[in-house]
């Protein structure tokens, strides 16, 4: 905050950001703006406008379900993931507030990560889809641009184990589920 760098924080719970808020106000001496699911429309509208404002807040906290999606906060430069989300894309999300068309500046993201606690496994569960999909999706692709094969790959569907024609031929049909169905009913 001394150089005049402006942070974006992300909490995924309202309670724990309603205790953050005046102990990062206090902690580091500047006003800290939260934002979350409960503040109405047209506060929330202010405080963006307060936020983007050259000498506005240095530090503005949002819950993540509130700060997903809409909003262009460019006037921060850091955004800190306080506690992790179990799917990677409201992070890129949550992140994406700040690097948006009219960002200047560098933007560092800040992943807080304590060793030994749920958020330990969240990382590595997040890490984990992050990989499978840098290997499945092509750059700039979406999963419909996917083929059948890629497709398999995403959801992990092994061909050895899929029903097909020639195995429902081979047992006499009563492989597929609707031929299970109705021998169930006799």
């Amino acid at each position: 905050f001394d150089v005049g760098d402006r942070a974006l924080a992300f909490t995924q719970f309202a309670a724990w950001g309603d205790r953050l808020e005046p102990y990062l106000a206090r902690r580091f001496g500047v006003p800290v703006l939260w934002l979350h699911g409960g503040v109405p429309r047209k506060k929330r509208d202010v405080m963006v406008e307060r936020f983007q404002a050259i000498e506005g807040p240095a530090l503005m906290m949002i819950s993540l379900k509130a700060g997903g999606t809409g909003l262009n906060l460019t006037a921060a430069n850091h955004v800190v993931l306080y506690d992790r989300w179990w799917n990677p894309a409201v992070e890129d999300q949550a992140r994406d507030r700040a690097w948006r068309i009219g960002q200047t500046r560098t933007v560092i993201s800040h992943r807080l990560v304590c060793p030994g606690t749920v958020d330990e496994r969240v990382e590595e569960v997040v890490q984990g889809k992050r990989h499978i999909a840098n290997i499945v999706l092509p750059k700039s692709s979406s999963i419909a641009d996917l083929d059948a094969e890629q497709l398999r790959l995403a959801f992990g569907l092994r061909t050895d184990e899929l029903l097909t024609d020639e195995r429902d031929d081979a047992d006499g049909g009563e492989s597929r589920p609707e031929a299970a169905m109705a021998g169930a009913g006799r």
